[in-house]
């Protein structure tokens, strides 16, 4: 890859990290996200009402992200089904490996509701 590549655009070879839980160190590996796949995420997890108030689903974002990033897991495939059988301590270490910017803050911020 050239060097305007290496540096614009999204790496799309996986990173492996290790997350320490209950004693022991899981190994996973996870993909860096380009800029149109976390905009169709963030999309998914917007919603306006009948009020047209907008709405942000939390839950949403952030089960779809890690499904997106986490390329391997302990478990094999991240899914839904999965992500809902996880402990709490874990859920909160994946939580952090999500790219949070144009989340929920920045949006109501941007309807000025925020």
């Amino acid at each position: 890859m050239s060097d305007f590549q290496d540096k614009l655009f999204a790496s799309q070879e996986p990173k492996e990290i290790d997350i320490e839980f209950e004693g022991a160190t899981w190994k996973f590996k996870i993909k860096e996200l380009t800029w149109a796949q976390k905009n169709k995420i963030l999309s998914g997890a917007i919603s306006v009402g009948k009020d047209g108030s907008p709405s942000f689903d939390v839950d949403k974002y952030m089960r779809e992200m890690l499904c997106a990033i986490l390329v391997d897991a302990p478990w094999g495939q991240t899914t839904h089904t999965i992500l809902a059988q996880i402990k709490p301590g874990l859920g909160a270490k994946l939580e952090a490996l999500i790219p949070k910017e144009g989340t929920q803050g920045e949006f109501f911020d941007f309807f000025g509701r925020g």
